[in-house]
């Protein structure tokens, strides 16, 4: 399990205008469960962070 660093999850808040679940998987590739996980500093499983760390770095091109 790996807990994001809090500074990623804020500049995730600001990509994103809306909480909905469409949103955020069109986004982030997460379900809206791992979201609020993230949003509250709990932790989510490895391969999930993982993906999220490579998505967000392929939007920051």
């Amino acid at each position: 399990m790996t807990v994001v660093d809090r500074s990623v999850v804020q500049q995730m808040e600001t990509m994103v205008s809306c909480h909905k679940a469409d949103v955020i998987q069109h986004h982030f590739g997460i379900s809206l469960n791992t979201w609020a996980k993230l949003r509250k500093g709990m932790a989510i499983r490895n391969s999930v962070a993982e993906r999220l760390v490579n998505r967000l770095a392929q939007t920051a091109h």
